[in-house]
């Protein structure tokens, strides 16, 4: 149970219940939740003792995500938070949560955190030379999928899409079958795969292009041709992307191709684009990145060293020459933001940040890494294997207000996600941090970096000129 809460509760005395069908009424009052779980036959009537009311709310919350059959229970017609309508004076009670359980729409799942590639510019590395040291590899397997995300919740949902902030889902050794049992839980809701493609047998991208006709997609992180994909996807063979793509793709898979731009690889925009066609893909996408820019400074680098463990620098990673390439927050947004500001940590002290631009306010999405910790969104997940450790001196001491650590942020068989999102993370530990004064008094420099309203380098990265729907779909459209 949330630590430094359960004193805050008082719970009347039990209320009378009805049951009809698979319909409770239950009069108000603190013990709704209690009512619900002994109807459900989860708790019994000895758990109403207030004694035992702690204990109680503990077994429920454990055994919320097995309740199934119960339509419309008092209490959690929105799936309000009770945890956030009963905090005590001392905590504001102007309270805005980031969403509900029940509005829950996309969730974005890590895997794994393994991968065949070393990426200089990605979390997962140290400059290309090795892997994170601090980073623990981890998989979610049927089972713990299973456990994450029952049937019946995934009816509500409209998307899940694999790919992660360390870690590609081809690497996971139960993907096939997770995207299988994702896929069938709920035809209607899209699922997508994130990949460099590179990992792997020729069977397995067949395999897994049968499970995911359109609207199912996997898009493959593709950055340049044969002469300078690996450039920055090191370790990736060229050879055996086409030969997994082109798998995927004659299994009848929809296959999206996502293009990188850099100085080595502008000029071969076009000649990818066509490829993509060529190869059967549905859609290709060029991407202007915004990893040249110092977060702490402002300042826009030049270049990237790139880094072996033997060699040192291998080679530099450019920006894009072409300006109609740049990210268009890195040209026009950052300047002017150093220019009325004077730096980047008095821009983040200001910026307003709230659910009308934070992207998994909008989107009712969430985040769920390979060791079943749920976050908001996948920006707040970097923080727990940060090289830099900046971030995480900002998570930590985030839960620790309310007495939590990472682990009361996991999911396991006696935590469910109901319980996780329902409780002080989604409810109202960020939403409130977007209104500190500053990053000095907590708040969130991811949130305010991401999402902040005068800049967001992340949604500029999508060129729209370089964006195309190709006529010729692959798979069953």
């Amino acid at each position: 149970m949330w630590p430094g809460i359960l004193k805050r509760f008082s719970f009347k005395s039990k209320p009378k219940l009805t049951a009809c069908g698979s319909k409770v009424q239950l009069d108000k009052g603190g013990g709704n939740y209690m009512e619900e779980a002994t109807a459900t036959g989860q708790l019994t009537e000895n758990d109403h003792r207030p004694k035992d009311s702690e204990a109680a709310i503990e077994k429920y919350h454990g055994r919320v995500s097995k309740i199934t059959d119960i339509k419309d229970l008092a209490g959690r017609q929105r799936e309000k938070s009770w945890f956030a309508q009963d905090r005590d004076q001392s905590t504001p009670t102007n309270v805005e949560h980031l969403y509900a359980y029940s509005d829950l729409r996309i969730l974005h799942i890590e895997l794994s955190t393994d991968c065949n590639a070393l990426c200089p510019q990605c979390a997962r590395t140290e400059a290309g030379a090795c892997v994170n040291r601090t980073l623990k590899i981890s998989h979610l397997s049927l089972e713990d999928v299973k456990l994450l995300l029952p049937h019946a919740f995934l009816k509500q949902l409209k998307k899940v899409f694999l790919c992660g902030n360390y870690g590609y889902p081809g690497m996971a050794p139960d993907c096939l079958a997770v995207v299988q049992y994702l896929c069938e839980s709920n035809p209607k809701m899209k699922v997508g795969i994130h990949t460099n493609g590179g990992m792997r047998t020729a069977s397995f991208w067949s395999d897994l292009g049968a499970l995911m006709p359109s609207p199912n997609y996997c898009r493959f992180a593709i950055d340049g041709l044969q002469d300078t994909n690996h450039l920055y996807r090191q370790r990736v063979s060229w050879k055996k992307l086409m030969r997994n793509i082109e798998a995927f793709i004659a299994a009848g898979g929809r296959a999206e191709w996502d293009f990188l731009i850099f100085e080595h690889n502008e000029h071969q925009v076009d000649e990818a684009r066509e490829l993509a066609e060529t190869l059967g893909c549905s859609r290709f996408q060029a991407k202007s990145t915004s990893r040249f820019l110092n977060r702490q400074t402002g300042e826009v680098r030049d270049a990237y060293e790139v880094k072996t463990k033997e060699a040192g620098v291998s080679h530099l990673l450019r920006p894009p020459s072409t300006p109609e390439h740049r990210n268009e927050a890195l040209v026009q947004d950052i300047p002017r933001v150093l220019q009325q500001y004077g730096n980047m940590d008095t821009y983040f002290d200001a910026v307003q940040v709230d659910k009308c631009s934070c992207q998994a306010a909008k989107d009712h999405q969430a985040y769920i890494s390979a060791e079943r910790l749920v976050l908001p969104c996948c920006w707040l997940a970097g923080h727990v294997y940060d090289r830099m450790g900046e971030d995480k001196r900002q998570l930590l001491p985030l839960l620790a207000k309310e007495g939590l650590t990472l682990d009361d942020i996991r999911i396991t068989p006696e935590r469910s996600l109901h319980h996780i999102i329902e409780g002080p993370l989604f409810q109202w530990l960020v939403t409130d941090s977007w209104k500190l004064p500053s990053m000095q008094e907590g708040k969130l420099r991811t949130c305010a970096m991401t999402c902040g309203k005068d800049v967001s380098s992340f949604s500029k990265r999508f060129l729209k000129t370089d964006t195309v729907n190709i006529s010729r779909e692959s798979g069953s459209q």
